[in-house]
């Protein structure tokens, strides 16, 4: 429980020692003055009510809140606009909370907005937890106003479907320049919806103005990892002393198969990975002048974690890492404590169950070259006797090649 715990506060207490950027970008009051300055992009998943810039680059932060703010902008990521709207606050995604109400739940709220296409329409976007809402203006009507779209139970086994905004786009953004079939087919996506509005101002013979976001983003990575151990182990029985023992530190090989997934905000600062790993840990042991323990420990591991990266420049990173290495392993050998006397050689097996641990580093990635030093909690091998207790740690250097890249085909703002 301890290694849980320890595992579960590096992840939840390290966001607040992040670095996050400052991009150039720019600031609109309430009195329309605009002013440059640069802006903490935080790559957000919800639409922020709050944020900080500073004016010069070695300036101090300063905060902003939608109360004082109509509008600001982060050069080629994002522009958002205050918008004073009725929000339909049914929930979406997750089945367990849809309405069984057919029609919208209106609310009055103030949001900023994130502008997705720009021009004689405008389409505008709005998340929060559980809810993914679009908004739009038109020239006849440049009030923002919500495409209504919404999911609601029929019963325990049935979800209707409110997809009013179809006939929103037919009656207020139609150029004549698409079909009614295409139309009801539309989708509630940021994708399909933004290239409709792009394909509206087009038709408009308005030049389509679209923020800029990043043309690609880092979706799976999949590395090799090779690298040493630096094992220790020791042994302590409460019922029997003479089974206690420390076995010398040994150097080992190590290897892996790393996949990680790059998560889809902060700039591809946040990932996930997963690491099936090859590790052996053998070593013979004299102690108390006539007595002899051995143990050959060869096993596949499945740790999982979460890796933030600081970028220093386009190819090159430090990252952390905080991982999970959970007790179910597959034994590629005996996986055995032996006990006996130099005498008489070796005969009270103890077979290895191991239990989970929590693992901590940090490293370098250049290109496709990373290294990381890599620390293991204490880990129990005799995790099935009660009388018995095991400490085996591990430093660890990983060596990394990533030897495959897949990039995203999605636009931030799709």
């Amino acid at each position: 429980m301890k290694i849980i715990l320890s595992f579960l506060l590096f992840i939840s207490v390290f966001p607040a020692f992040c670095q996050v950027s400052f991009d150039k970008g720019y600031i609109l009051d309430d009195s329309g003055k605009k002013t440059e300055c640069l802006i903490e992009n935080k790559d957000w998943v919800k639409n922020p009510e709050t944020f900080r810039y500073k004016l010069t680059e070695n300036g101090s932060p300063q905060s902003a809140h939608i109360s004082n703010i109509k509008e600001f902008a982060i050069e080629n990521y994002a522009k958002f606009v205050r918008a004073s709207v009725q929000l339909d606050t049914s929930k979406s995604r997750v089945l367990s909370k849809f309405s069984k109400n057919h029609a919208p739940e209106w609310t009055s709220a103030t949001l900023f907005l994130k502008v997705l296409a720009e021009g004689k329409a405008t389409l505008y976007y709005y998340e929060a937890t559980d809810l993914v809402k679009f908004f739009f203006s038109t020239p006849t009507d440049t009030s923002i106003r919500q495409l209504v779209y919404k999911e609601y139970t029929v019963s325990n086994s049935t979800v209707g479907e409110n997809a009013y905004f179809r006939q929103q786009l037919n009656n207020e953004v139609n150029c004549g320049n698409v079909s009614r079939t295409y139309l009801e087919r539309i989708r509630y996506s940021k994708s399909e919806l933004t290239k409709y509005f792009m394909r509206y101002n087009a038709c408009m013979g308005q030049e389509v103005v679209k923020p800029k976001s990043f043309a690609t983003r880092d979706l799976l990575n999949f590395r090799v990892t090779p690298g040493i151990n630096y094992s220790s182990l020791s042994v302590d029985s409460d019922v029997d002393r003479l089974k206690n023992v420390t076995f010398d530190n040994h150097l080992f090989f190590r290897a892996g198969l790393e996949i990680e997934y790059i998560l889809p905000f902060n700039k591809n600062k946040w990932s996930v990975f997963a690491e099936p790993t090859y590790q052996y840990y053998k070593a013979d042991q004299e102690y108390n002048t006539k007595y002899k323990a051995a143990i050959d420990y060869q096993s596949l591991e499945f740790p999982f974690g979460v890796r933030y990266a600081i970028f220093l420049k386009t190819t090159s990173k430090i990252f952390v890492n905080a991982m999970y290495v959970p007790g179910s392993v597959i034994h590629l050998s005996n996986s055995t404590i032996m006990y006996g006397s130099t005498r008489n050689g070796l005969s009270f097996p103890y077979k290895l169950k191991t239990g989970g641990t929590a693992a901590f580093g940090a490293g370098y990635a250049l290109g496709n070259l990373s290294i990381e030093a890599r620390y293991y909690m204490r880990q129990d091998l005799l995790n099935s006797y009660i009388y018995f207790g095991t400490s085996y740690q591990r430093l660890t250097i990983v060596l990394g090649y990533r030897f495959v890249k897949l990039k995203s085909t999605v636009k931030t703002t799709q």
